[in-house]
């Protein structure tokens, strides 16, 4: 048996360990999204009995719903590959890895990048709106943040580009 596995240049054990790490990560997310569930029906309750207007109801439970179907798509297309690389394609450690690798599980990592950097922009810009609210329109409170949304959100197009170029590259 070689050390290295196959064109990568990672030991098996390297292999087994990314593995492992992926399917339990997404067991974790799994779990977490139920609990994320459960807060997420709790909230819808109290805001339908809040006494605050309609209008601001309406759009909070919106912006709460749509934020919880975008974790509910991601959680889907992630388990949904897990599926896919270990129990379609689970004969061997190699073509669970082989599989990992290809454009079918590059193509649904890039749709979890995008519905997960959807929601993250939305939910930093409903945070960075109500504290340019709360301190007043002070520019120094939100500078920060701007500044860590404008970061993220090239760092995500940058992920996205490496992803689609991922089978043009050597």
């Amino acid at each position: 048996m070689s050390t290295t596995f196959g064109d990568s240049g990672l030991s098996v054990a390297d292999v087994q360990s990314l593995m492992l790490a992926n399917l339990n990560s997404t067991i974790l997310f799994v779990f977490c999204h139920g609990i994320h569930t459960y807060i997420f029906l709790v909230t819808l309750y109290y805001i339908a009995q809040s006494a605050h207007s309609d209008r601001k109801r309406i759009t909070f439970g919106t912006i709460i719903t749509f934020l919880w179907c975008a974790n509910t798509i991601i959680m889907g297309l992630t388990w949904n590959t897990m599926n896919e690389i270990f129990i379609t394609h689970g004969t061997s450690l190699e073509a669970e890895f082989s599989f990992s690798c290809v454009g079918q599980c590059v193509s649904r990592g890039s749709a979890v990048i995008v519905v997960r950097v959807l929601a993250v922009f939305l939910a930093d810009f409903i945070l960075i709106l109500r504290c340019w609210v709360l301190y007043g329109g002070d520019f120094r409170i939100v500078a920060a943040p701007i500044l860590c949304l404008i970061t993220e959100t090239i760092s995500a197009c940058y992920v996205l580009f490496y992803f689609a170029t991922a089978g043009t590259r050597g």
